[in-house]
């Protein structure tokens, strides 16, 4: 029983190692946008619905969103919350 525990150990072992050589990295499309604040929601929303929408049609590809958000890096959700703030704060102010 042994010896069939290993031979079924080494095939999975040399299986994996073949899966990983056949393995590519996708091709990664990157778009960018500039933000500069709640103004521009609704830019910043189309450009994430065009990424999510040419994702679900080309799997084979990954797509990125890089966003900057007064001119600095920003992740696009922490960017929504950055406007969520901002419209929050003029709702106050009111």
């Amino acid at each position: 029983m042994t010896e069939q525990n290993d031979y079924q150990e080494n095939n999975t072992v040399g299986e994996m190692k073949e899966k990983a050589v056949k393995n590519e990295r996708p091709e990664v499309v990157t778009r960018k946008v500039n933000v500069e604040g709640l103004k521009d929601l609704e830019k910043l929303l189309d450009h994430m619905t065009n990424i999510d929408k040419e994702q679900m049609e080309n799997m084979d590809k990954m797509y990125a969103l890089d966003v900057t958000f007064e001119g600095k890096p920003s992740n696009p959700y922490f960017t929504l919350c950055r406007f969520i703030q901002e419209l929050n704060n003029k709702l106050e102010k009111q």
